[in-house]
């Protein structure tokens, strides 16, 4: 099994079932827990600062497959190909015109 995170890795947690109001955060992952078990699939992570969810107070440990690691590499930034919302896009020049008042009215 290949693991996406690394420890000391910075991450953003992408998807989580269990607090979704720890989505988008931003942590440390330190080591597996001690949950994790070899070839079962089961990769959960330790985290500085520990995540606590705000709904019951409970610790999650975040599994491998909702973060995305953030590592300052050479080579293409895949981070917003694995994003819902997908790839930024430029705005057509009327749309920009109208949002920085640019535009004018005709009757």
């Amino acid at each position: 099994m290949k693991l996406r995170c690394k420890p000391g890795d910075l991450v953003v947690m992408t998807r989580c079932i269990a607090a979704p109001l720890l989505v988008d955060r931003i942590f440390t992952v330190t080591r597996l827990s001690a949950s994790f078990v070899p070839g079962f699939g089961l990769s959960y992570w330790e985290t500085d600062p520990p995540q606590i969810d705000p709904a019951d107070g409970f610790r999650v440990l975040p599994w491998d497959g909702d973060l995305i690691p953030l590592r300052d590499q050479p080579g293409a930034d895949e981070t917003l190909s694995e994003t819902w919302a997908g790839k930024p896009r430029e705005l057509p020049a009327d749309i920009i015109r109208e949002l920085t008042g640019e535009a004018t009215c005709q009757d």
